[in-house]
């Protein structure tokens, strides 16, 4: 008899909070590195657009970190996939510190960056 493998859940948060609802770009001069983040209210869902790209994934929220995962193109499955990261929000600009390696490319457009809310 086999016995199935326990279904991967995602890590534990919820949508993100009000404040962070909307679309944030990244705080850049040059063009080949512009970004947009978009969290969507009342969903786990994001959107991140760069490089002439759109990437689509989920996020749980729990208190500073927020946690993102079942990203397209990464395509790696729960338990994998998950980039860590505590956010903050001060004077406008929002934040990502990663909290580890991120497996998936978006490590390079969020760890470290910064973003503003587009008006």
């Amino acid at each position: 008899m086999v016995i199935p493998a326990p279904a991967a859940t995602p890590p534990p948060g919820g949508p993100p909070p009000a404040q962070l609802i909307g679309d944030w770009a990244r705080n850049t001069t040059h063009p080949n590195l512009a970004a947009d983040l978009i969290f969507y209210g009342g969903s786990t869902t994001y959107q991140l657009q760069w490089a002439n790209a759109d990437s689509f994934g989920n996020v749980a929220v729990n208190g500073s970190e927020i946690d993102f995962y079942n990203a397209d193109p990464c395509d790696i499955p729960l338990p994998g996939g998950v980039g860590r990261y505590q956010w903050s929000l001060s004077k406008g600009v929002l934040m990502f510190t990663p909290l580890d390696d991120d497996p998936c490319a978006r490590g390079r457009v969020l760890s470290g960056q910064s973003y503003t809310k587009k008006t």
